[in-house]
């Protein structure tokens, strides 16, 4: 599986460095992340969590469309008390340390409506791996379930030009995991607000 993940990546990477030598523009930009849980994470983890940051760095050959590559950590946490929990034929009763870990790379495009505007509103759509790792600690036991999961990512947001090489970022996205052996589907929806500097 290790080596699978690792192909994917390298792939991703592989494409960027093709798409960089016909871009005639990119952006890194740095992002603070708000989530809230949705699906089979908000069944396990009711709580929005505040703790999550990304990156991205997108190349724009063309001035409506560009391909974007980001990567992200999200952590969701919640405390529950006097609850049992089951899985297969082990059941836990006791208070409830739960805990999902949610690492996304992903490779994408980007349409941008208004390229010429100073708040430039697009769509974007990805495609990649999301790192999962769920635990609940109850007790002196800690169940754990993780793997790599295929992920879709929509995503809206707006670029507003703060000067000619900088841009304040606003956005909503949706990361979706699709179920493996090991885990079920893990969704979320992560609202950011960062930077984006120009890179010529």
């Amino acid at each position: 599986m290790f080596m699978k993940t690792l192909r994917y990546i390298v792939l991703f990477a592989a494409f960027g460095v093709a798409v960089k030598t016909q871009a005639q523009v990119s952006t890194f930009g740095l992002n603070y992340n708000i989530s809230i849980p949705t699906g089979n994470s908000a069944d396990f983890i009711g709580e929005a969590s505040f703790r999550g940051a990304s990156f991205e760095y997108t190349f724009v050959p063309d001035d409506n469309f560009g391909v974007h590559f980001e990567g992200g950590w999200n952590n969701f946490y919640e405390k529950v008390d006097k609850a049992t929990y089951e899985r297969g034929t082990l059941s836990l009763t006791g208070t409830q340390y739960r805990y999902i870990e949610s690492v996304p790379l992903f490779v994408g495009l980007n349409y941008f409506a208004l390229p010429d505007a100073v708040i430039k509103p697009y769509a974007a759509l990805g495609l990649g791996l999301i790192y999962t790792e769920q635990r609940n600690d109850v007790g002196m036991y800690s169940l754990i379930s993780n793997g790599w999961q295929f992920g879709l990512k929509p995503e809206l947001g707006a670029a507003v030009s703060l000067s000619e090489s900088t841009f304040l970022k606003l956005s909503a996205k949706y990361y979706y995991g699709f179920k493996t052996d090991n885990l079920d589907a893990q969704s979320f929806i992560a609202f950011n607000m960062g930077l984006a500097f120009k890179v010529e």
